[in-house]
């Protein structure tokens, strides 16, 4: 029984005439004929623009709370008919209180001042 052919490995590099072929390509010729490096890690300026990201969406989100805060407070207090405060409501009460407690000196008498 025949064996039949075998392929060629999918990761083969590309012959010679596929090599020509595609750098008749246009856009491709440039690609094939000088690759480009690519730097290996992250370079200074890239972990910079991150931490500056980093800080610009979290100082953000902070002050952009701040802002909602005062907003719902600022209205709130300036305007308590919108919410139910109607009627306002006092509350007194009596009672006396030691002067010794307050340390309070008899102002009829200018010589203990």
């Amino acid at each position: 029984m025949p064996q039949p052919p075998l392929s060629p490995p999918v990761s083969s590099p590309p012959l010679q005439s596929e090599r020509a072929a595609l750098a008749q390509r246009p856009g491709l010729a440039s690609d094939l004929a000088h690759p480009v490096a690519r730097p290996r890690g992250k370079t200074w300026s890239t972990r910079f623009a991150a931490a500056i990201r980093w800080l610009h969406i979290y100082l953000s989100l902070l002050g952009f709370t701040a802002l909602i805060f005062f907003a719902v407070t600022g209205i709130t207090l300036n305007h308590p008919t919108w919410f139910g405060a109607d009627l306002q409501r006092t509350t007194s009460a009596e009672g006396t209180l030691d002067r010794q407690i307050l340390q309070l000196t008899d102002s009829s008498d200018p010589s203990k001042a």
